[in-house]
């Protein structure tokens, strides 16, 4: 099972904030994604739902450039992230949850 935390950043590029997705320890958008700006990521109904999640936009800072979509899948226990390039990521429902709530609170 993966851990999650989100993470929130100035980002210069796009002169906006960002959310940075840390899995495992490991800042998952690396270098080649900007997070997405706290407010749209949050706003989000896939967060929690069935379906595509934005979690990456470019580098240039606009959504829709070169976005980083994930599938979001529900079971009892847990919450999936996948996509077409072979990424699964499992998490455990009630950790997933408890970091968004944590990380939809911090206005550092």
């Amino acid at each position: 099972m993966n851990t999650i935390k989100f993470k929130m950043h100035l980002s210069y590029e796009s002169n906006d904030h960002q959310v940075r997705i840390i899995i495992d320890n490991l800042d998952f958008l690396g270098k080649d994604y900007l997070g997405i700006d706290p407010p749209s990521f949050f706003a989000q109904k896939n967060l929690f739902e069935t379906g595509e999640l934005l979690i990456g936009r470019c580098t240039c800072g606009c959504e829709g450039c070169r976005d980083y979509p994930v599938e979001v899948s529900l079971n009892k226990n847990t919450i999936i992230w996948s996509n077409s390039s072979g990424l699964k990521l499992e998490f455990d429902k009630f950790e997933y949850e408890n970091a968004i709530r944590i990380a939809e609170n911090d206005h550092s």
